[in-house]
C-alpha cells in the first residue's frame, strides 16, 4: 500500500496493481481510486498479456515469496517490460536474480520507491535518493552542453527555495561549490531539493531548458 500511495502522490507515473487476495484488492481500490487495481494472479501469463504488462516501463514484484517474485519478474521480462525490480529476502537469491536478467534486486529493508524512482526519472538524472522518507530528495545530474545552468555561476542561477547544490564532480575532482563557482558541461552535480520543486530543478538541468 505504501509504495502505491507514494508513487501516486509523486504524480510521475500511472500505477497498475495486481493483487490475488480479493479482500485486499477491494481495499486497494477503495483507498486509491487513481490506481488500476486488478484482482488476479500475477503469475498468470494470460492475465499479464490481457493487461498489456509488456508495455510497462517498470514492473515491480513485492510479494512475500522470493520464488514468486522471481517467476513473475521473468514473465514480465519475457513479455517485454523494460525494467524489473524484484524484492528478495534471502541474500543468496540476489546473485541468481541478477544472473537471469532482473534489473534491480532490493531487500525489504530498502525503500523500494527509491529504486523505482531511479527508472521513472527521465533525461540526464543518474540517481535519485529519498531523504527522511519523502521529505527531500538528492539528485545527481549530468550537465548537458546547453541548459539553464551551463556556464553560469551558482549565484547567477535562480534555483527554487529549499534547493542547494551540494557538490560538483568534474572529471576526477570534487568541488564543494561557492556562489562564484561555474557549472560546466559534463559536470556531475549533486542537488538537494524539496519534492515540490523537483520538476523545476530538472528543467534547469535539461538540455535547452527541457524544450524539444
Amino acid at each position: 500500500y505504501y509504495l502505491t500511495d507514494y508513487l501516486l502522490r509523486k504524480k510521475l507515473v500511472s500505477v497498475k496493481v495486481i493483487e490475488k487476495n480479493r479482500t485486499i484488492a477491494k481495499q486497494f481500490a477503495q483507498r486509491m481510486p487513481e490506481a488500476l487495481i486488478i484482482n488476479g494472479d500475477g503469475a498468470d501469463m494470460e492475465l499479464l498479456r490481457e493487461e498489456n504488462i509488456g508495455e510497462s516501463d517498470v514492473f515491480v514484484a513485492v510479494t512475500d515469496d522470493d520464488k514468486m517474485n522471481l517467476l513473475v519478474s521473468l514473465l514480465a521480462k519475457n513479455l517485454g517490460v523494460k525494467k524489473t525490480i524484484t524484492q528478495v529476502r534471502r541474500s543468496d537469491y540476489s546473485t541468481l536474480m541478477e544472473q537471469v536478467g532482473i534489473d534491480v534486486v532490493v531487500s525489504p529493508r530498502l525503500l523500494t520507491a527509491e529504486a523505482i524512482l531511479r527508472f521513472i526519472r527521465r533525461g540526464n538524472i543518474v540517481s535519485v535518493t529519498l531523504v527522511g522518507g519523502d521529505k527531500a530528495e538528492v539528485l545527481e545530474l549530468i550537465v548537458p552542453e546547453k541548459s539553464l545552468v551551463t556556464n553560469r555561476s551558482l549565484k547567477q542561477i535562480n534555483l527554487p527555495p529549499g534547493t542547494l547544490v551540494g557538490a560538483i564532480q568534474r572529471k576526477n575532482d570534487v568541488l564543494i561549490p561557492k556562489g562564484t563557482d561555474v557549472i560546466r558541461a559534463g559536470d556531475q552535480v549533486m542537488v538537494f531539493s524539496l519534492p515540490e520543486h523537483i520538476h523545476t530543478v530538472e528543467k534547469y538541468f535539461q538540455a535547452n531548458g527541457g524544450k524539444q
